[in-house]
C-alpha cells in the first residue's frame, strides 16, 4: 500500500508540477521516507520552480532532513530557499 507521502512524491516528480511555486504540507502525516522521495522528486526536475516548503509537524525523520540537505546541497532544486 502506498503512503500519502509516496504518491506525493511519485506526483510531484511526474513533472505535472512545474509552476508550483510553495508547498505547505504543515501536520500531513506523509509517511515513511518522504525525504528521500522529495529528494528524488527534485533530482528529476519535478519542481523547479519550488521556491518554499514548509514541512512541520509531518513526522520527518533524521533521515528525511539528511536526503533534503543533500539535494538542496547538489542543487537539484535551485530557487528552495
Amino acid at each position: 500500500k502506498q503512503t500519502g507521502g509516496h504518491a506525493l512524491t511519485v506526483g510531484l516528480g511526474s513533472g505535472r508540477c512545474r509552476r508550483l511555486r510553495v508547498l505547505n504540507l504543515t501536520g500531513n502525516k506523509l509517511g515513511d521516507a518522504l525525504g528521500e522521495g522529495l529528494r528524488n522528486a527534485w533530482r528529476k526536475g519535478g519542481c523547479p520552480a519550488l521556491e518554499a516548503i514548509w514541512l512541520p509537524r509531518c513526522g520527518l525523520t533524521e533521515r528525511d532532513i539528511s536526503a533534503m540537505v543533500s539535494s538542496l546541497r547538489a542543487g537539484d532544486c535551485p530557487r528552495l530557499h
